[in-house]
């Protein structure tokens, strides 16, 4: 039986990392042993499918971008076309980002040879499919002394990168203070979910919901910042700023519609989110991420090194990226990106007494609920009620629910110490935590 700690509700698992000392030359050994292993696992599933393989590579941008500043975009924008030129009509699909130094695209077996030859890709990961992941929960959270102490997220912001958020809603009225969609449409059976039916849009309206299928991002939303006067999320009086990175699948698993993303739709929201701080400065606490797949039972940074360093560079500008653990039951591992090292991941405990779920009782670990060693928090996820579009609320379960809770909490935070960085909100959180024993 392994012991929680807990703050407030909030509960977490304490871990201590200690970081063994690389020499530069070490670190450039790695590197390229993770790079050359990458590349092998690429080449392997070309040859396995005889397809192009979707990817997303960091470049060598010639020191455009500067972590923690803002990016030289006539100079990132150079070397992303110089690498695109040299791989000509090889690649298909094309992203380009505006701040990290990244590209993605389809690219076929002659391509991929190309790019392993050139030293200018510094790493390449798979792009690949993703999917998503009040009244009680808030008390359980232990949220209202942090109101009373007059910390209710005011002049604060969070990123919701979901399937968009009804800004019509009671709940979220006039929460809704920036937009984005970043959404896929390059298969056969994909439909983009932009407003504009293009790939991506900026501005009023680009993460609005789309109907029947789009109802998870406005409950994520309605969990952290809920306010119609009579219910309330974590942060009642923060901001939202909704990005839409989710596209529509016309045949998933042979039958019905379901909504996915992919890993470069997800990165792009976390690049634009990263230029919203550097450029203009915007009070932007966290990033709530309630998606993810896969099973990682250790930090899996090696396996995803373009989200391991778009979540850090945003770290290094205080902007934290909450991320669900995942809904598979495991005991020890976290779905991706749960799994990077820097991410605050979150597990789900019960604001419930006696169901399926949580035959433990109220305060108890999910049954859902992926956990790990190396987990950072737990919060309440189920079941949680929150806004549902079209002015609806819905009960619901999972730890998708659980990470806005804490994305919440985190500006609560920022707004009691807005030079606060991640590790010291989670240092302060975890300073200040009680236990919870996972007994599954």
């Amino acid at each position: 039986m392994e012991k929680r700690l807990c703050i407030t509700g909030i509960v977490l698992f304490m871990t201590i990392a200690v970081s063994p000392f690389s020499s530069a030359v070490q670190h450039d050994k790695v590197r390229a042993k993770v790079r050359s292993a990458a590349f092998q696992q690429l080449e392997e599933k070309i040859e396995a499918t005889g397809e192009a393989v979707s990817v997303i590579a960091r470049i060598d941008d010639g020191g455009a971008f500067r972590p923690g500043r803002v990016t030289d975009f006539v100079k990132l924008q150079a070397a992303q076309e110089a690498v695109l030129t040299g791989l000509g009509d090889t690649v298909s699909n094309i992203k380009r980002f505006d701040s990290f130094p990244f590209l993605a695209y389809t690219v076929n077996r002659q391509g991929l040879a190309q790019m392993k030859d050139n030293m200018g890709i510094m790493s390449v990961q798979e792009d690949r499919e993703v999917m998503p992941v009040l009244s009680e929960s808030v008390p359980l959270a232990g949220v209202p002394a942090a109101w009373a102490a007059g910390y209710t997220g005011a002049g604060q912001l969070i990123a919701i990168v979901d399937t968009g958020v009804d800004g019509a809603h009671p709940f979220l009225d006039k929460k809704v203070v920036g937009e984005a969609c970043f959404s896929e449409d390059s298969l056969p059976d994909e439909e983009s979910l932009c407003p504009n039916g293009e790939t991506q849009q900026v501005g009023p309206g680009s993460a609005k919901p789309c109907p029947d299928l789009c109802s998870h991002g406005t409950q994520v939303a309605g969990v952290a910042v809920a306010n119609d006067g009579v219910n309330f999320g974590v942060a009642p009086d923060a901001g939202i700023i909704a990005i839409q990175v989710f596209h529509k699948r016309n045949n998933c698993l042979g039958s019905a519609a379901c909504v996915a993303s992919n890993d470069s739709s997800v990165i792009k929201a976390l690049d634009w989110v990263y230029k919203l701080k550097t450029i203009r400065a915007d009070p932007i606490a966290a990033v709530n991420l309630s998606l993810g797949g896969g099973e990682f039972d250790s930090y899996c940074d090696t396996r995803n090194p373009l989200y391991r360093d778009a979540i850090l560079w945003l770290k290094e500008v205080d902007v934290a990226t909450v991320v669900a653990a995942g809904n598979g039951r495991h005991k020890n591992s976290l779905a991706y990106p749960a799994c990077i090292s820097h991410a605050i991941s979150v597990g789900s405990v019960c604001d419930t007494f006696e169901t399926d779920q949580c035959p433990q009782g109220r305060d108890s670990v999910a049954e859902h609920s992926n956990i790990a060693s190396f987990i950072s928090l737990v919060a309440p996820g189920a079941w949680i009620s929150s806004a549902a579009p079209g002015g609806l609320a819905r009960a619901s379960m999972g730890t998708s629910y659980a990470a806005p809770h804490v994305a919440g909490a985190w500006a609560l935070m920022k707004q009691r110490n807005p030079l606060a960085g991640v590790d010291d909100v989670l240092r302060d959180i975890r300073d200040n935590a009680s236990q919870v024993d996972d007994t599954r």
